[in-house]
């Protein structure tokens, strides 16, 4: 039976397993619901003594509880911070208090009591926004790859291989192009792959010193320079093996071009395909390994969310009023990593949004209209959940920028990079904001920050599936073995569906997208393989 109050949950969560296995875990709970949490209800502390603690929580409502879990976390670390500085308290104290919190949130969001996906109002003050952790600087020490650019410059093309890659890409993009075994490339697919050709290209001539004027496509389809140049790219480049498909398809997309013209002979391109094979291979296999420790759930992406959510808030923790500029990034973080955990756009289909195209607003709700590979358009609705958080954006925030080709996220400038207002986010702008938001919002909820990848919330997302989908329709609909793997870990931890039924719809409709997209596509297909790279 659902519970209405917090002392009815509270007594249900105190006799299951993990209070058994740890007696101490009620004691630091109620600690913490005495000293830090009622206390923000209007409760009087000196009221609060062990006798009437259970009479003040069952004045509690459980949803009350559960929509302040964020701002209860930030308060029990601000109040603890204090403690400590004051050397009342110690630091294990602190970690067995907030875990204590952490743990009794996780276990009322898998009850499915509560629809903790709702959204929640946003207070007139932030949570916690520092807390010494950044991802910028848990990597600081390592070489900075990035800032060491190999790849060839457009401008640095010779007139031939200008000539050259313009006739490649209206071979691969040009709608009138059919092959016999592929549809065309979609025009995104295609600047990846161009740009891997100028890694290519680039190495020739910076790191293996060839001349300039020498340099032709057809030494892209070289097999033992391209494993040279793959294996550099690991090895030196730090780069993974989604890089290296990418890098293989591009070769591959070349060969095959000049295959359709005669100027190859087939054997090329077999041995591409072979090599693209086994690389896939090494690529499922580290995709498996990096599944056993998947850093983080779905349950606690869903808190880093409504943490991210009471950050769009007009005013500092300290009441200061915050600059418009940062409110619009807190709001642009927010939705972005939103639609990565309750939708399954992929994060190139989130950068690359337009209103009315792609994004268009219904009466009641907005409609995802996806290009695909085929004739007619997929559609599907966003969960209801956002919908009026996405009125905020687009209404409010996106008319003072006028963003360019109606997109609906867009770079915000930097004090010293304001031409950048308004251009699209490239695929690294996105990896590295949800990435380091991630980090930053994990590292004020829980015990440690947390590193992950924005690919593993859209992996988290279709492992939910599990709970409305029949498993043969994910095996039918996911070419990603990683995927697979975390639909095992995913379905012991979610008990109701209730909780996710809000994202239900969208992924069922995607599923069939999926389902038709791999039915079509080939061993070797041409869809880009998300990686972070070093090139």
């Amino acid at each position: 039976m659902q519970p209405e109050t917090v002392l009815e949950a509270y007594k249900q969560f105190s006799v299951g397993q993990a209070c058994k296995k740890n007696p101490r875990l009620v004691h630091n709970l109620r600690t913490v619901f005495r000293q830090y949490i009622l206390p923000t209800y209007g409760f009087n502390p000196k009221d609060l003594k062990r006798s009437n603690l259970e009479e003040c929580l069952a004045q509690v409502p459980l949803s009350k509880l559960i929509g302040d879990a964020t701002k209860l976390l930030n308060n029990l670390s601000s109040k603890a911070d204090r403690s400590n500085a004051s050397r009342s308290i110690s630091n294990g104290t602190i970690a067995n208090y907030r875990s204590a919190l952490v743990r009794f949130f996780e276990w009322l969001y898998a009850q499915g009591w509560q629809s903790y996906l709702s959204s929640s109002e946003i207070g007139d003050r932030t949570p916690q926004m520092a807390s010494g952790h950044t991802l910028a600087s848990s990597r600081r020490g390592g070489r900075n790859l990035v800032a060491n650019p190999y790849a060839l410059k457009e401008e640095e093309l010779t007139d031939t291989l200008k000539q050259h890659l313009e006739q490649l890409e209206s071979f691969w993009t040009s709608t009138a192009v059919q092959l016999d075994r592929e549809n065309t490339i979609d025009p995104a697919t295609f600047r990846l792959y161009k740009f891997k050709i100028l890694c290519i290209l680039g190495w020739l001539k910076n790191v293996q010193g060839e001349d300039l004027k020498q340099l032709s496509l057809e030494q892209i389809i070289d097999l033992s320079q391209l494993q040279k140049f793959v294996e550099w790219g690991i090895q030196t480049r730090k780069n993974e093996y989604g890089w290296a498909l990418n890098v293989t398809k591009a070769a591959l997309s070349v060969s095959r071009w000049l295959f359709s013209m005669s100027k190859i002979e087939e054997k090329p391109v077999a041995d591409l395909q072979a090599y693209l094979h086994s690389l896939n291979q090494k690529f499922q296999e580290a995709l498996e390994e990096k599944s056993e420790r998947i850093p983080m759930t779905f349950k606690q992406s869903v808190m880093v969310v409504e943490y991210l959510h009471q950050c769009c808030a007009p005013l500092q923790k300290s009441g200061i009023a915050r600059s418009e500029s940062a409110i619009m990034r807190s709001w642009q973080r927010y939705l972005i990593v939103a639609l990565l955990t309750y939708t399954p756009l992929r994060q190139r289909e989130i950068r690359e949004l337009k209103l009315g195209q792609s994004l268009i607003r219904d009466r009641d709700n907005y409609r995802i209209c996806l290009n695909t590979k085929h004739k007619t358009n997929k559609e599907f609705e966003i969960p209801r959940l956002l919908t009026e958080d996405l009125d905020v954006w687009v209404e409010q925030f996106l008319p003072k920028i006028l963003p360019k080709d109606n997109l609906v996220f867009i770079r915000l400038g930097t004090t010293n990079k304001l031409p950048s207002l308004g251009q699209p986010l490239s695929s690294r702008d996105i990896s590295d904001l949800v990435s380091s938001a991630i980090y930053k919002a994990t590292s004020i909820l829980f015990d440690e920050p947390i590193r992950t990848p924005a690919l593993i919330l859209r992996d988290l997302t279709f492992g939910v599936l599990e709970q409305f989908s029949e498993p043969e329709l994910i095996a039918e609909s996911s070419q990603s073995r990683v995927t697979k793997q975390i639909v095992n870990i995913v379905r012991p931890q979610s008990q109701s569906s209730s909780i996710l039924n809000q994202i239900k719809a969208p992924i069922q409709d995607f599923l069939e997208i999926l389902k038709e997209e791999v039915e079509e596509s080939d061993e070797d297909g041409f869809e880009d393989s998300a990686s972070q790279s070093n090139d």
